[in-house]
């Protein structure tokens, strides 16, 4: 266990656990507390700011700081109920990286020094490895996920490190991003900082979290969903407001984007059916005819691309995807 426990609501606990993850301009007094149930069926705490919708897991519930390097995987993988290996997971997620690289990929320019913090199994920095940059590094704490993508990426340089550990050596990027990343942050002051003093004045971020006002989440309110949510790896649970103001405070402008992960079908399926689907080749399909003889077919599939569409743009228009995405530079 990290941290000490805050289950008594005492103004002394919350301005100890805000110093702790580093919200020190944050009051004690807009902070209350909400009950939750976490995905592995443990009651939880969750201290959620009254004012932007930011949420922190009570430290009673954090994980050990070496949780990253070999059992977040076994326990958090592409299929339910079964381990994915690295292999596996790049080709079951490589169209949801591909809309993930194109949040930045007009940043890049052939003269980019390029960071991703959390690279994971690789489905993104092989992407930006395409571009033949002078300089890709990429940082991630998992060491069997580090060491297949440095295997697969020669030009690359890998470092099976957290941010935090992450020793730069006077390496300054023109362009740093990071995917699910900054939730699994203890201190968002200390690691913002860090991350500017890496990036070139004037360079650029990109920075994905879930969304703490996802619609399935708030206007759906599926219980269901609340308890598949909320989990032991997330600390935070940011809101626009929350993660815009977290740069905004640390010498960043830029503006706040939400980005629909899953797709309307694997709505309908939490709606229907109270729990995910079996796994992520199942949740990120929908149903597509995919051998076309004859128009009524192509229409058929016409309507399921447009239905997905037109639920993606209501879900960014109104910031309610599952995911949101802080794009901006430093100042």
């Amino acid at each position: 266990m990290i941290g000490l426990l805050f289950m008594g609501f005492s103004k002394k606990n919350i301005r100890e656990l805000l110093d702790t993850v580093g919200l020190y301009e944050d009051s004690e007094d807009i902070y209350e507390q909400k009950n939750i149930v976490l995905r592995d069926g443990r009651n939880a705490i969750l201290w959620e700011n009254k004012t932007n919708g930011h949420g922190i897991l009570d430290p009673e519930f954090w994980e050990k700081s070496n949780y990253y390097q070999e059992d977040y995987r076994k326990e958090f993988s592409a299929n339910l109920n079964n381990f994915t290996n690295s292999k596996d997971h790049l080709e079951i997620y490589k169209g949801l990286n591909k809309r993930q690289y194109e949040q930045f990929a007009h940043m890049i320019t052939h003269s980019t020094r390029f960071l991703e913090i959390g690279c994971s199994f690789g489905g993104i920095i092989s992407l930006v490895n395409q571009n033949s940059l002078s300089c890709i590094h990429g940082i991630e704490p998992n060491k069997y996920d580090s060491e297949f993508i440095a295997n697969k990426l020669s030009s690359a340089r890998i470092f099976n490190s957290t941010f935090e550990e992450f020793e730069p050596n006077d390496v300054i990027y023109d362009l740093i991003v990071s995917f699910e990343v900054l939730e699994h942050v203890i201190n968002l002051s200390d690691f913002v900082i860090k991350l500017s003093k890496c990036l070139e004045r004037g360079g650029f971020i990109n920075i994905e979290v879930p969304n703490h006002n996802d619609a399935l989440l708030k206007y759906y309110k599926n219980c269901a969903y609340e308890k598949f949510y909320y989990h032991k790896a997330h600390i935070h649970y940011f809101t626009p407001k929350s993660l815009n103001n977290l740069f905004a405070l640390h010498g960043f402008e830029g503006s706040i984007s939400s980005f629909q992960i899953y797709p309307f079908f694997n709505q309908v399926f939490w709606i229907y059916n109270n729990k995910p689907q079996a796994s992520a080749t199942e949740a990120l399909s929908y149903p597509k005819i995919s051998v076309i003889n004859c128009h009524e077919e192509l229409e058929i599939n016409k309507f399921f691309d447009d239905t997905q569409a037109k639920y993606l743009e209501l879900m960014n228009q109104y910031l309610i995807g599952d995911s949101l995405v802080y794009s901006g530079r430093k100042l």
